[in-house]
């Protein structure tokens, strides 16, 4: 989990999706913790975990710390309510990580390119099954799923229409600096 910790991320929905979970997991959270309450509420979900869910806070990364965080993952999950564009979506997707996050995004059509999952967030059923799917993953399943990734963000990267729609909202938030 890589973003800005305010509620609008939905730190506490991945960790509530976690919390159901039987195999060994390890969930490592990134950003900088911008409400202190809601911080608060996501390390009481933490201490209710079962023994079975490790959980450790990284702080905020620098780009190196980040990259390397990346390359231990496994799968990168944002249940967020909406992105603009996602770029911790499209960092991990280059870093070849499949992804999980709400359909509150651009990123779209994941399961069908085999790169991971874009839900509802009302669809705690199907973040669950997604989250067992890569439990159960063995070791060729989860490279050639990783692999997948990284090609699909090379894709997307070189997609002129996308280029364009990333470097208008860059555009629009320097408009918009006072």
């Amino acid at each position: 989990f890589v973003g800005r910790l305010v509620s609008h991320k939905g730190l506490h929905v991945a960790l509530e999706h976690i919390s159901k979970l039987e195999g060994n997991v390890r969930l490592e959270i990134a950003g900088p913790i911008e409400d202190e309450s809601y911080w608060r509420e996501c390390r009481e979900l933490m201490e209710a975990l079962p023994p079975n869910i490790d959980v450790n806070y990284l702080g905020v990364l620098g780009s190196d710390d980040l990259q390397e965080a990346l390359r231990r993952a496994d799968l990168f999950m944002l249940p967020t309510r909406s992105e603009n564009f996602g770029h911790a979506i499209a960092e991990a997707l280059a870093a070849g990580l499949p992804v999980l996050i709400s359909d509150g995004t651009p990123w779209r059509g994941l399961e069908e390119a085999g790169v991971g999952w874009d839900l509802p967030l009302t669809d705690a059923g199907g973040f669950v099954r997604a989250l067992e799917t890569m439990l159960g993953m063995d070791g060729a399943a989860l490279r050639a799923l990783k692999a997948r990734a990284t090609a699909y963000a090379d894709e997307h990267a070189r997609d002129p229409a996308r280029v364009e729609a990333n470097t208008a909202i860059f555009r629009e938030a320097a408009r918009q600096r006072p």
